[in-house]
C-alpha cells in the first residue's frame, strides 16, 4: 500500500510538471507574437501563475502575495485587445476576491488603466537605448569611455555564448560561479523584476561572457528579446567581486555593438528610478 500511495504521487508530480511546461510553451508562443514590453520575457520564470484570455488571445503572467495579484509589465496581446483581455482579467481576479497591481508598465497601458479608475504611481523610466543613434563622444561619457579603454588594457574581450548549439561545461561552470559570488552580496534579490541564467533552457536569450587574458570568465550578461528581436532587454548581469574596473561597461557596450551588428535597433538596461518624476514645492 505505501508503493501505491507513492506512486500516484509521483504521478501527480509528473501531470503538473508536464501541464506547467505545457503552459510555458504557449506562454512562449504569445510573447513571440505579441511580446513589445521589454519585460515580456520575464514571464517564463518559473514563479509566474498565468492567465490565458478566452474571449481574445492574451497573457498574464503574475504572482499572488496576500491575495494581491501582481503582474509585471504589460498584458501581453494584441495592442487593439487590450481593454477586453483587460476586462476578462479583472473578471477573474473579481471572482477570485483577488486585488491587482500592474508594476511598470507602457504609456499606451498606463492610459488604458488610468481611465479604469486604477491609481497611478510613477517611479522612474525605462533606459531605452536606440543603438543606430548612440554615439560615445563627448564629454557625456568621457568617463565611460575611459573605463572601457582600462578594460581593454587588461586583456579583457567579450563573446556571445550559445548553449543551444553547443554546451561547454566548463565556462558554464564559471559563469554559475560568478553568479554564485555575485548573489552572496547582496543582501536582498529582485527575483520578481530580475530573471535567472536559464543556461538549460535558454529560448531567445543571448549571453555574452567577459574573458580575462587567461581565458576566465569575469562577467555574464544576459538579454531577453522583445519586439519579435528588434530589441533585447538586459535582464542579468553579474561580475566577478575582483573583476577589474570597467568590466560590465565594457561588457555591454560591446554586447550592445555585437547586437547593432546584427540588425538590432534597440537595448533596454531596465528602468531608471526616479527619472521623469516632476517634484512640487
Amino acid at each position: 500500500m505505501p508503493h501505491l500511495i507513492y506512486q500516484n504521487v509521483s504521478e501527480n508530480k509528473i501531470y503538473e510538471k508536464d501541464h506547467k511546461n505545457i503552459e510555458k510553451a504557449h506562454a512562449l508562443e504569445l510573447i513571440n507574437k505579441y511580446g513589445t514590453d521589454s519585460l515580456s520575457y520575464l514571464a517564463l520564470s518559473n514563479d509566474r501563475h498565468y492567465f490565458f484570455g478566452h474571449k481574445v488571445e492574451g497573457l498574464v503572467a503574475y504572482r499572488i502575495i496576500n491575495k494581491i495579484v501582481i503582474c509585471l509589465g504589460d498584458p501581453i496581446c494584441r495592442i487593439h485587445d487590450i481593454e477586453e483581455f483587460i476586462n476578462e482579467f479583472k473578471y477573474y481576479c473579481k471572482i477570485n476576491k483577488y486585488k491587482i497591481c500592474f508594476c511598470s508598465i507602457s504609456n499606451h497601458t498606463r492610459k488604458f488603466l488610468s481611465e479604469d479608475e486604477f491609481c497611478i504611481s510613477k517611479y522612474g523610466e525605462e533606459a531605452l537605448i536606440d543603438l543606430w543613434k548612440y554615439e560615445m563622444r563627448g564629454s557625456s561619457t568621457l568617463k565611460l569611455r575611459q573605463k572601457i579603454r582600462k578594460a581593454e588594457k587588461d586583456g579583457l574581450r567579450v563573446i556571445e555564448y550559445h548553449p543551444k548549439k553547443e554546451r561547454d561545461l566548463k565556462l558554464e561552470m564559471e559563469i554559475c560561479k560568478i553568479s554564485e559570488e555575485w548573489l552572496s552580496h547582496k543582501k536582498s534579490k529582485l527575483n520578481f523584476s530580475v530573471g535567472e541564467l536559464q543556461i538549460d533552457s535558454p529560448f531567445g536569450r543571448k549571453y555574452f561572457i567577459s574573458i580575462d587574458k587567461a581565458k576566465k570568465a569575469q562577467a555574464v550578461l544576459v538579454f531577453t528579446p522583445f519586439l519579435q528581436g528588434k530589441g533585447y532587454f538586459l535582464d542579468v548581469m553579474r561580475r566577478k567581486l575582483d573583476a577589474t574596473s570597467g568590466t560590465m561597461e565594457h561588457a555591454i557596450i560591446n554586447a550592445s555593438l555585437r547586437s547593432k551588428e546584427e540588425g538590432i535597433s534597440f537595448i533596454s538596461l531596465g528602468v531608471a528610478p526616479l527619472t521623469g518624476i516632476i517634484t512640487r514645492g
